[in-house]
């Protein structure tokens, strides 16, 4: 069960950031921001592949 909440949270995680940067314009998918968040390389616009980068950061300050 603890696993599935870990997972779910992930999914969550990502569809946010996803949904959040698109509102601003940024075209990354949900499978390019999941590389993005497991630092692989990914072939996007610099300025977008940060913009993740700070969304994965902002999201891991807030309270759980």
């Amino acid at each position: 069960m603890q696993e599935n909440n870990v997972h779910l949270h992930r999914v969550n995680h990502i569809c946010a950031i996803q949904g959040s940067l698109a509102i601003k314009g940024n075209t990354l998918t949900e499978m390019q921001i999941t590389a993005v968040l497991e630092r692989k390389t990914v072939i996007a616009p610099p300025h977008e592949a940060q913009e993740v980068r700070n969304a994965i950061k902002a999201y891991e300050k807030l309270p759980q």
